[in-house]
């Protein structure tokens, strides 16, 4: 019979068992941890919003290894880079190809992104450089300042239009305010979808007033379309003569509301403001023009804040310039009036008939307007 006895264990050190006990947690928590035959952790992979085009794969998919992606533009689009969202969490074999790979760290929201295929300069603040050609996507500039700065000088033709992806366009990104947009030039985003995701921030003095912040001032004869525009200055964009306020077109865009306002006309013949998104907020007005000549037609905008015309004829609806009305005038401010004749027909007010306070106080009213003076007239006849 073999010589068997108990023998006791020997006691273990509690810090040890601690140290132990913590490393065993971290080789589980690990998905390839310590050694261990297990499967690493699958991430989540999630298509994001894209515009204008679509990508492989179309629906989450968990992924352990590196993923393909194939982007494709819609008739009229060329692929402008991916994103993610985290950014840190995705590392993309090469964000700037429309197939590609990726692979994550963490699970993350990857989209890509479009822009106009026709233009004459290209502007993407990702994957440009202002030493490359400019001409076209795969050759994108980085910035609009250098992009406006060629354009102006006449070296690709006395009006090109430059095509704008998605991103943001800001200080840390290289720009400089104001961004002056050169006469004659086109800017182009995303018009559809009104400059979604095509962010302009910043804020400059106005060559002509240095107290005066704003993000853009468009020349004569410029057009500003589909871009989203803000500002931590006055206004987001402003325009005055002899440089600007004839024939300046803003397009499809959705205009922040500055500290003052969210454009400031101090000028207007010609052109069009249509089918704008203008945001409200605070004590600020979306548009204020303070002189004209009730030739340029203001149609289709959706006004979340209140309007002002400081003896300004702009053609708010049935005027000189040919408005079709149909703006939406819904902020909770009150509108501000001067002049007599003012046109502002076939338009959409909180009230039918718009309602007129006997006094004015600036910030939120349940008024539709008022009118300063006895000489003010404003002509609100059809709705929509």
């Amino acid at each position: 019979m073999s010589d068997f006895r108990f023998r006791p264990v020997p006691k273990e050190d509690p810090h040890v068992k601690m140290l132990r006990l913590a490393l065993a947690v971290a080789c589980l928590a690990l998905a390839a941890g310590c050694g261990s035959d297990d499967a690493p952790t699958s991430r989540l992979l999630t298509p994001g919003t894209s515009y204008h085009g679509a990508m492989t794969p179309a629906a989450p998919v968990g992924i352990t290894e590196p993923q393909a992606l194939v982007a494709t533009a819609d008739p009229g689009f060329v692929f402008a880079g991916w994103v993610a969202t985290p950014a840190d969490k995705a590392a993309f074999a090469d964000a700037a190809l429309a197939s590609t790979t990726v692979i994550l760290s963490g699970d993350a929201t990857i989209a890509p992104t479009f822009m106009v295929a026709t233009a004459t300069l290209f502007v993407n603040p990702r994957l440009g450089a202002d030493d490359a050609t400019g001409t076209s996507a795969a050759q994108p500039f980085r910035t609009l300042t250098h992009a406006f700065a060629v354009a102006g000088g006449g070296a690709k033709g006395p009006a090109p239009v430059i095509a704008v992806a998605p991103g943001t366009y800001d200080a840390a990104g290289g720009e400089t305010f104001p961004l002056v947009v050169p006469a004659g030039i086109t800017v182009v985003g995303d018009e559809e979808n009104k400059g979604a995701g095509i962010v302009v921030s910043g804020a400059g003095p106005m060559a002509t007033r240095e107290f005066f912040q704003t993000a853009m001032v468009p020349s004569s004869n410029a057009t500003v379309a589909g871009l989203t525009v803000t500002t931590t200055g006055n206004c987001s964009l402003a325009y005055e003569a002899p440089t600007g306020g004839a024939g300046i077109t803003l397009r499809n865009n959705t205009i922040a509301t500055g500290g003052f306002c969210g454009a400031y006309l101090m000028v207007a013949s010609g052109g069009m403001i249509a089918d704008n998104l203008w945001q409200g907020g605070g004590t600020g007005m979306t548009l204020i023009a303070v002189g004209g000549d009730a030739t340029t037609p203001v149609q289709g905008n959706v006004f979340q804040g209140p309007v002002e015309l400081d003896n300004n004829y702009l053609d708010l609806g049935g005027g000189a310039g040919a408005s079709t009305g149909h703006n939406q005038f819904i902020g909770a401010g009150m509108n501000f009036f001067t002049g007599l004749g003012v046109k502002a027909r076939d338009n959409h007010w909180r009230h039918a008939p718009p309602t007129v306070s006997p006094t004015w106080a600036q910030g939120p009213s349940e008024y539709d307007m008022f009118l300063l003076g006895v000489n003010t007239t404003v002509d609100t006849a059809g709705y929509y």
